[in-house]
């Protein structure tokens, strides 16, 4: 990512961006950049950030957040204190152009750096730019980009951000060597554009998904807020509910083939040989445990259940039976789990 200015209406048009940067006195920022991230579509294209007000939570319009990948295992939100507008070029409809920077352009930055490059870029036939966050509440009373996001006044000589967005050219000063400019330029260095291994039938079929799953098993996706299109959506609300059922009907297949032994306890009233109630206490190892430590919880969120009961010489049973939640106050249980220190 560099830093650049957009030049509204070609290179010797209204300077928008830049920032500390390019010696500008300007709190809006543009960033040339070639993104490419694990798990979501890959773009080039630049950023608009715009200040947002500093009191704007106290007068209850809340807060805007973005996503950084360093927060938690997976990514999460954090609180951002500028409003991010992405514009990203149409992969394969656009024609580029780096050249170094004009003495005459040089001398439109009060403070440019050592290298600026002049970055043209030209949508072909019907092309259009997609743009990501412009439209989301802006508030920042007083600021020139106020009226700009909210109400699509004019920046200079009637050209307002909407016109932008629908320029057939673009025209960037990067503050980057040419050569940077054109490997980020350059579409062959994008991984490819990012799809759901997933079937596009949705309906709900246990097996079909179970066979999806299994053969597209891999890490777990990055969490995002948006998709390209209505297919990535469904297909990631669908995964989440068919894969959180499907992993736990696995789970417990696992554990009903896992035996581990049982040792019986009658209740303190079953004074009979033959008692009809038993108290069971399972031998689990650690490593037993550790397996099924996220799905033990879940499975068990009923205390009531059926006991698969194998005797030694093979005999099979199943028995109702149901988790006792609280072993310690069972007085039964005492001198087998608990005995006296001696």
């Amino acid at each position: 990512m560099r830093a650049c200015v957009l030049l509204v209406d070609g290179q010797d048009g209204q300077v928008i961006g830049g920032g500390v940067k390019f010696g500008i006195t300007s709190d809006i920022t543009t960033y040339f950049i070639a993104f490419a991230g694990s798990d979501a579509d890959p773009w080039i294209g630049f950023l608009m950030q715009f200040p947002i007000g500093n009191d704007n939570e106290d007068l209850g319009l809340g807060m805007i957040h973005k996503l950084r990948n360093d927060v938690g295992e997976f990514g999460g939100p954090v609180p951002a204190d500028m409003y991010t507008i992405e514009v990203r070029f149409p992969r394969g409809q656009a024609d580029s152009r780096v050249a170094p920077a004009s003495p005459k352009l040089y001398s439109r930055f009060p403070a440019a750096p050592k290298d600026i490059s002049l970055v043209e870029i030209s949508l072909k036939g019907g092309a259009r730019v997609t743009v990501q966050g412009f439209g989301l509440p802006f508030h920042n009373p007083g600021h020139q980009s106020e009226g700009w996001i909210n109400s699509n006044t004019a920046i200079n000589h009637g050209t307002t951000l909407l016109d932008i967005f629908e320029q057939r050219k673009f025209f960037l000063a990067v503050a980057a060597p040419q050569n940077v400019c054109v490997k980020i330029l350059d579409e062959s260095r994008l991984p490819p554009v990012f799809q759901f291994p997933y079937s596009r039938e949705h309906a709900w079929d246990p097996v079909a998904y179970r066979d999806t799953i299994f053969k597209n098993k891999g890490h777990q996706f990055r969490p995002t807020w948006r998709f390209n299109d209505d297919e990535a959506h469904l297909s990631a609300l669908c995964h989440v509910e068919a894969q959180d059922v499907i992993w736990l009907e696995e789970a417990a297949a696992h554990i009903r083939k896992s035996p581990v032994r049982a040792y019986f306890v009658a209740q303190e009233s079953e004074d009979d040989a033959r008692p009809s109630r038993l108290f069971v206490i399972l031998e689990t190892t650690k490593e037993f445990m550790g397996r099924f430590e996220a799905a033990w919880p879940r499975l068990f969120r009923s205390d009531v259940f059926r006991a698969n009961l194998t005797s030694a010489d093979n005999e099979s049973a199943q028995w109702d039976a149901k988790l006792v939640e609280h072993p310690k106050t069972v007085k039964a249980l005492e001198q087998t789990l608990w005995p006296p220190a001696s």
